[in-house]
C-alpha cells in the first residue's frame, strides 16, 4: 500500500463546488487501488496554484504557516554529524542529540537527524515536525532510487491486482464513465508511469524518491523539496496514526480515510509552499510545470477522464476538508480525523455534516441479472460524476451490484435520497442517463424496506 506523489499537468481550475468534483470509488476500486499504489495519486498542486496566493485564507478561513521554508540546502559539517538546519528553531545540531534550545515555540522537540542523512532531508523532516506539532518516533529512512529501480519499487505487486481493478472497471463502464473495452488496470498503470516522483508505503514504512540524473538527490529543486515534505508528512502520520488499515466497511468509508491522509499531507506541503518568498513561489511553479515531458503530458491527457478525476479528489476535496477542520481546531483536529476518519464521501464534500443529523439510509442489494462481479456503495462523490452534483447533493444512500453479459458490463443501482424533492431530482437525472442515444438502460421506482428508491439498470 503506497502513497505516491505525482506531478499533475497544468489544467483549468476545477469547476465551482466541493473542491474538485471527482467520483467516489466503490468498494473494490478504493481498496485495491489503495493496496496497489495508495488509492489516488495525482498531487494536483498546479490546480491549486490558480486558486491560491501566498497569504490567502482558504476554505472558510484556513490559516497558513509562517515558518521559514526550505529554500536552500544545508551542508554536512564534515565531521560525521549533521549540520545545522535552515530551520534553526527545530533542527538538531548534531546526530543523536537535540539541545533544549532547539525546542520550537509549540514545544515540539524534533528527533535528531542521523549522521549521513542528506541535510535537505533533515530540513524537510524538521519542517514537518514543526508543522504537525509532533516529532517522529524514529527518523524515517529515505531511499533515493534511479529511474529503473524507482519504477520497479513503485509497481511492486501491481499485476496481482489486475483482475480486481478490471472487475471494478465493469462498474465504471456500465455507468458510462469508462469506454467499453478499456482496461482500468492498464489505464491505472499508465497513470502511475507518468511523472511519479516519490511515494510512501505505510505497510513497510518505505519512503522512496526518484533520483536526479546523477543517481543522487543532487541539487534538489523546490518541487522535489515539496515532494519530500508531502511524503514525510505521510511517514510522521503513519508513525502516530497507522495509515496501513484494512478495517473499513467498504470503499466509500476508505475514501473518507484516504481523503484525510492525502488532504493532510497536501495541507502541510501547501503551507510550506505558501511560506516561500515571491521569487521562490515563481520558481516552484516553473519547476512544477516543467516536471512532465511533452510525451508524458500527451499520455496524461489521453487517460480516461474518470481516472483523472479519481486521482485528483483526495488531494483537492481532502485538502479543503482538512483545512476547514484545522482552521478552527488546529493540528488536534487533523489528528482526530486521522484517528476516526469520515465514513462516507458525503462527509468529505459537506464538512460539518453530522451523521446523527443526516444518517445514511441502509439498503439491501438490488437484484442482479447474472453472476455478480461485485457489490457495494457508490457514494455521493461517484453519483456526482455519474448523474451530476445536483442529483448527488441529495444522496441519502445507495447499493449497487454488477455482472457481465457476454462482453457487456452491467449494473443495477438503488438510490435513496434525503428528501422527496431530492429523490425527484435523482430520478430526472437518471432518466436523462437512460435516454442517451444507443443506451441499453432503464429507470424504475421501487419500494425497498418501505422506502421509495430510484432503481437504475444498464449495460454497455
Amino acid at each position: 500500500m503506497t502513497w505516491p506523489t505525482v506531478q499533475t499537468p497544468h489544467q483549468p481550475a476545477p469547476a465551482p463546488g466541493p473542491a474538485a468534483p471527482p467520483p467516489r470509488f466503490p468498494e473494490t476500486f478504493t481498496l485495491v487501488a489503495a493496496a496497489v499504489m495508495g488509492a489516488v495519486i495525482m498531487l494536483a498542486g498546479l490546480l491549486l496554484w490558480q486558486n491560491r496566493n501566498p497569504g490567502d485564507d482558504v476554505a472558510a478561513g484556513a490559516t497558513t504557516t509562517t515558518t521559514s521554508p526550505l529554500t536552500t540546502p544545508t551542508t554536512a559539517d564534515g565531521s560525521g554529524t549533521t549540520a545545522t538546519s535552515s530551520l534553526p528553531s527545530t533542527a538538531p545540531t548534531t546526530a543523536g542529540t537535540v539541545p533544549s534550545s532547539t525546542i520550537d515555540p509549540d514545544g515540539v522537540q524534533p528527533i535528531a537527524c542521523p549522521a549521513g542523512v542528506e541535510p535537505v532531508i533533515c530540513d524537510a523532516a524538521a519542517y514537518v515536525q514543526q508543522a504537525r506539532q509532533r516529532q517522529f518516533k524514529e527518523f524515517p529512512p529515505v531511499e533515493v532510487l534511479a529511474d529503473t529501480e524507482f519504477d520497479q519499487a513503485l509497481l511492486t505487486d501491481f499485476e496481482t491486482y489486475r483482475t480486481d481493478l478490471d472487475n471494478e472497471g465493469v462498474m465504471l463502464t456500465a455507468l458510462g464513465l469508462l469506454d467499453p473495452g478499456t482496461s482500468l488496470a492498464d489505464a491505472y498503470r499508465d497513470a502511475l508511469e507518468i511523472g511519479v516522483v516519490g511515494f510512501y508505503d505505510p505497510e513497510t514504512g518505505r519512503l522512496v524518491v526518484r533520483a536526479s540524473a546523477d543517481g543522487t538527490l543532487g541539487d534538489l529543486n523546490l518541487y522535489m523539496r515539496q515532494t519530500l515534505v508531502h511524503e514525510l508528512t505521510h511517514a510522521l502520520d503513519d508513525q502516530w496514526f497507522e495509515l496501513d488499515r484494512e478495517d473499513f466497511l467498504d470503499g466509500d468509508a476508505e475514501y473518507g480515510f484516504i481523503a484525510v491522509v492525502e488532504g493532510n499531507a497536501r495541507r502541510v506541503d501547501q503551507q510550506w509552499q505558501d511560506g516561500l518568498d515571491a521569487a521562490s513561489q515563481s520558481q516552484l511553479e516553473v519547476e512544477s510545470m516543467s516536471a512532465l515531458s511533452p510525451d508524458d503530458l500527451l499520455r496524461y491527457f489521453t487517460l480516461p477522464p474518470i481516472l483523472q478525476q479519481l486521482q485528483l479528489s483526495p488531494y483537492t476535496d481532502g485538502l479543503a476538508y482538512v483545512e476547514r477542520l484545522t482552521a478552527s481546531g488546529g493540528e488536534a483536529a487533523a489528528d482526530t480525523a486521522l484517528t476516526t476518519p469520515p465514513g462516507t464521501s458525503e462527509e468529505i464534500l459537506h464538512p460539518g455534516l453530522s451523521r446523527a443529523a443526516d444518517p445514511e439510509i441502509t439498503l439491501p442489494l438490488p437484484p442482479a441479472r447474472g453472476t455478480a462481479v461485485e457489490d457495494g456503495r457508490l457514494g455521493e462523490l461517484l453519483v456526482d460524476q455519474w448523474l451530476g452534483s445536483t442529483a448527488g447533493d441529495g444522496w441519502g444512500g445507495d447499493r449497487f451490484v454488477t455482472w457481465r453479459d457476454g462482453n457487456r458490463s452491467c449494473i443495477a443501482v438503488d438510490l435513496a435520497a434525503d428528501t422527496p424533492e431530492d429523490l425527484a431530482q435523482m430520478q430526472t437525472a437518471a432518466q436523462a442517463w437512460a435516454s442517451e442515444a444507443g443506451a441499453d438502460r432503464s429507470i424504475t421506482t421501487a419500494t425497498v424496506d418501505g422506502r421509495s428508491v430510484v432503481r437504475a439498470t444498464g449495460c454497455a
